[in-house]
């Protein structure tokens, strides 16, 4: 796919899957946000806040990752930074984790107020796309990480090595 670039902004990158991806997920916790707010005030104890932290975090941070590919920057830190493949695989990975906790902790709850059941639902939703921009992320650290070190060839036993050795005790 042509990547389309109008001086620092990469609109290419913005229609690409993982533009796609980070605009869905950016859309998703918006709507988290907003359900696991109203339920918090309504009702007491049910573990609304963490729903609404992790749903609220999960908004910021995918909002600045969008914002760096989208001025290209992401890229030059990948280039540069060979650890940024590797970072971005980890909040990919904990935004997953934690979303699945928070979507376990609203559905338990969800009886109590409908729009406990509707963060419940986004929560679940939120799933799909990190899930797939997790594994996106995996396979480019993968492609982008150093191979690991070879492994000399293992003898087997009974066989002649060039190398004399002296006795083994």
């Amino acid at each position: 796919m042509q990547q389309q670039s109008s001086g620092i902004l990469d609109f290419g990158w913005v229609k690409s899957v993982n533009g796609i991806l980070k605009a869905s997920e950016i859309g998703i916790s918006v709507i988290a946000v907003i359900t696991s707010s109203v339920w918090e005030s309504k009702v007491c104890c049910t573990g609304g806040g963490w729903v609404q932290f992790v749903s609220t975090t999960a908004l910021v941070c995918t909002a600045i990752l969008y914002m760096l590919y989208f001025v290209s920057v992401a890229e030059k830190l990948r280039s540069s930074i060979g650890i940024f493949s590797l970072v971005e695989l980890g909040y990919n990975g904990g935004v997953l984790l934690c979303y699945f906790i928070s979507a376990i902790v609203a559905a338990v709850y969800g009886f109590l107020h409908p729009s406990i059941a509707a963060s419940a639902f986004f929560c679940f939703a939120a799933l799909v796309p990190y899930g797939i921009d997790t594994f996106f992320t995996f396979q480019t650290w993968r492609s982008t990480s150093p191979p690991p070190p070879s492994l000399p060839p293992q003898q087997t036993p009974g066989t002649i090595d060039s190398v004399e050795r002296g006795p083994q005790y």
